[in-house]
């Protein structure tokens, strides 16, 4: 039997520290620049440490924290948090028009989502569309998620992630 190694059994990288700017590509009609998103994360085992979460637009650039179009660090001071950030989307024509979350709870405020010696993380964590789970994190078109047709900058699109 072979020994596992840490990076097969889980190659989760999630790791950020601070706010980045976004990269909108979105239509500007009323001052404000893309589409309104509110995440609301829920699932933390308590007030501890923070909530890191980021977002991408491509599976090129899933789980890398420094080519996010957005990235947050967020106080844990109820059941859950919300983060809002505004996303200009990509060209729905080429369907290049998906986004997908990931959420972890920091417990210890380190800036990484720790894991045991074989490699399975020991924090909490999440995706949007709240995939299924298996070894190693889903790919990127498991957590994507398309904008909705209807989607305007006046009411946002709202994504639910439950952290496990």
């Amino acid at each position: 039997m072979r020994p596992v190694s840490r990076g097969r059994v889980c190659r989760i990288r999630l790791r950020f520290t601070a706010s980045a700017p976004c990269r909108h590509r979105f239509p500007d009609t009323n001052g404000s620049e893309g589409l309104p998103v509110e995440v609301t994360i829920s699932g933390f085992e308590n007030h501890e440490g923070k909530c890191r979460v980021a977002a991408y637009e491509s599976a090129s650039s899933f789980q890398d924290p420094e080519q996010a179009v957005d990235r947050s660090v967020l106080a844990i001071e109820g059941e859950s948090v919300r983060w809002t950030f505004r996303w200009r989307g990509g060209n729905r024509d080429q369907g290049d028009n998906q986004i997908a979350i990931s959420a972890y709870h920091d417990r210890n405020d380190n800036g990484r989502l720790d894991k045991s010696l074989i490699g399975i993380p020991t924090e909490r964590y999440g995706f949007s569309n709240n995939p299924k789970r298996g070894y190693g994190p889903p790919k990127f078109d498991q957590a994507a998620m398309a904008a909705p047709e209807d989607a305007s900058q006046r009411s946002p699109w709202r994504i639910e992630i439950t952290v496990k």
